[in-house]
């Protein structure tokens, strides 16, 4: 989580997978990814562009719950700045095979006083699947 301060305000920017809830991610993506942050090679150019300007402000704004008020009155590099810590996360909200997301896998769990384990691995089609 990254602490940031707009209009005297003090907000905390969700940077990591444990932070962003379900709701953040559907508020997320229900905006429209511009263009120019679709490209696999982004440059500040493409952040510094109208339309992904206004993206970034508003995804700032759902990951942080800042005020929208608020933040149309940060400066555009500042916001940019922030929304780099944020980038992969972000764009893989929107990627059917998100790079910076891996899940962590429960090896066992205890269920009235019993330890129960998870299979290490199973058979599909006769091909052996990988638990972990």
């Amino acid at each position: 989580m990254i602490k940031f301060k707009v209009n005297g305000k003090s907000y905390n920017l969700k940077t990591t997978w444990d932070e962003v809830t379900i709701a953040d991610g559907i508020k997320v993506t229900e905006l429209t990814l511009p263009e120019n942050l679709q490209k696999e090679q982004i440059t500040m150019a493409d952040l510094m562009d109208l339309e992904s300007l206004i993206f970034i402000r508003e995804v700032i704004t759902i990951l942080s719950g800042a005020d929208a008020k608020d933040m149309d009155k940060s400066h555009a590099g500042d916001l940019i700045v922030l929304f780099k810590n944020i980038l992969q996360l972000v764009l893989d909200l929107f990627n059917m095979a998100p790079l910076s997301f891996s899940p962590q896998m429960l090896k066992d769990f205890n269920y009235q006083g019993e330890t129960y384990l998870f299979p290490t691995s199973q058979t599909f089609n006769e091909i052996l699947i990988p638990a972990s």
